[in-house]
């Protein structure tokens, strides 16, 4: 990658990543301006209105991962933030286990949980091998019995099972790990490092034990915007960025870039901009056409298609649960949960709101007549036990392009243009498989931290 030396960036993209690039950007005393085609800053973190209810875009919480990308947060958000004690669980096989977000494959029963066991140890002692799928990956850090059951939850989440994915898929999943044994057994296999990396152990008694000794800006694990939900956090970075001297354009349609001589954007409402460098966080495939590649980056690109179930209740159904993540194919909803719970002010008085994650198909029944199925897509949540009760309505709303993952082909199909964008001084491509917010900061910091105002 070219060093970015600079002062006047163009930020393409104000999804988290274009926020946080902004930010770390001002900070260094550059000029920055920000472009966004929606109407609003924030991305998959901003929200909508419906009925005095703020909503997220599913269910999102800050973690705290690292002072870096904690501290990051916590400027962008003025510290108007909420601490929020996470109760989650998981299903897989119809069971259960409360305080894990990854399946638990010890539901398969005792027999293929012990040979799972024996195959992840017996994995740990082979030498690493190259993986050209998810589905290689899964075999290789947890052996063939994990890989095939995981490969059945991944098709609940993404309709693809783990042989069409690329590996780095595997940061869009909760399956860096694995649970397959109570947590003492756990414990004890997790002295060993090449096992600590591989098997998962419960932390729900103690949410920071295992991460008090890396963070010491903020206390607890969790974090929410203090008000007004996940769009709260959006309007906050919009007035920091602000007030730091982003110019921050929305609604914003790109009609050219070019690189030579030098960068130049043109749009179609706020003109041109001939910038020193441009920061890139849409990703590959939209890149790709200005850029004149024909390898159709897009194409290897799975964007799972969501429908999102709102069910506005009061707040005593609440059962204190914050999220379930259901793995079983034989059910509809993949996550329900409680945003509703989290902050302040984003709900009315005395009310709270659940929201139900669905991967659908475009061409299904579902998809078409989303309101029809809105009882049996309650029940669920009921059964999932995140809320108790009858709601008093409900709201759906249709994404055709949720979470995204790489398909196998992505990174071949994605050489050329990465190679040459690393001889590009005057772009920067963010990468775009990082995930999670945290990680976002913290590759961001990394990537530019050769930035310079001088």
């Amino acid at each position: 990658m070219c060093v970015l030396v600079s002062k006047d960036y163009v930020v393409m993209g104000a999804g988290v990543a274009g926020i946080v690039a902004a930010f770390l950007l001002a900070k260094r005393g550059c000029r920055v301006t920000l472009l966004e085609n929606r109407p609003a800053i924030g991305g998959v973190n901003a929200g909508l209105q419906w009925n005095g209810f703020s909503l997220d875009f599913g269910c999102h919480l800050f973690g705290n991962d690292s002072d870096l990308s904690t501290g990051v947060l916590l400027e962008l958000m003025d510290g108007e933030v909420a601490p929020v004690d996470v109760k989650f669980a998981s299903v897989l096989h119809g069971e259960v286990t409360p305080g894990f977000e990854l399946p638990n494959l010890a539901s398969l029963g005792p027999a293929v949980a012990d040979r799972i066991l024996r195959e992840l140890l017996e994995a740990c002692t082979l030498p690493a091998r190259p993986a050209e799928t998810l589905h290689d990956l899964l075999e290789t850090r947890y052996g063939p019995t994990a890989a095939l059951a995981l490969d059945g939850c991944l098709r609940k989440v993404f309709s693809d099972g783990a042989a069409a994915l690329a590996p780095e898929a595997i940061q869009a999943t909760t399956f860096r790990r694995i649970r397959v044994v109570p947590d003492e057994l756990a414990k004890l296999l997790k002295r060993l490092e090449v096992v600590d990396d591989r098997l998962a152990q419960g932390s729900a008694a103690d949410p920071m034990s295992f991460y008090r000794d890396k963070v010491s800006l903020y206390p607890h694990r969790s974090f929410y915007p203090a008000s007004g939900g996940m769009a709260g956090f959006a309007s906050r970075a919009r007035k920091v960025l602000e007030r730091m001297g982003v110019r921050i354009h929305t609604g914003v349609t790109l009609r050219a870039l070019s690189l030579r001589p030098s960068a130049k954007i043109i749009t179609d409402a706020h003109g041109e901009f001939e910038p020193e460098a441009i920061v890139w966080t849409l990703g590959l495939g939209r890149l790709e056409p200005w850029l004149g590649g024909t390898n159709n980056i897009v194409a290897s690109t799975v964007a799972v298609p969501m429908l999102l179930y709102y069910f506005d209740i009061a707040k005593e159904q609440e059962t204190g649960m914050s999220y379930v993540n259901d793995f079983d194919l034989q059910t509809r909803v993949f996550r329900a949960s409680v945003p509703g719970s989290y902050g302040s002010g984003n709900c009315p008085p005395g009310r709270s709101y659940v929201c139900c994650e669905v991967p659908i198909s475009t061409e299904s029944e579902l998809w078409q007549e989303p309101a029809r199925f809105s009882g049996q897509i309650w029940a669920e949540a009921r059964r999932l036990g995140v809320a108790t009760g009858e709601p008093a309505d409900v709201f759906t709303l249709k994404a055709r392009e949720s979470y995204k993952a790489p398909r196998a082909d992505h990174f071949s199909r994605s050489a050329d243009l990465a190679a040459a964008l690393e001889r590009e001084p005057q772009i920067l491509s963010t990468r775009e498989w990082g995930f999670s917010v945290g990680r976002t900061v913290i590759e961001l910091t990394e990537y530019l931290k050769h930035a310079s105002a001088a």
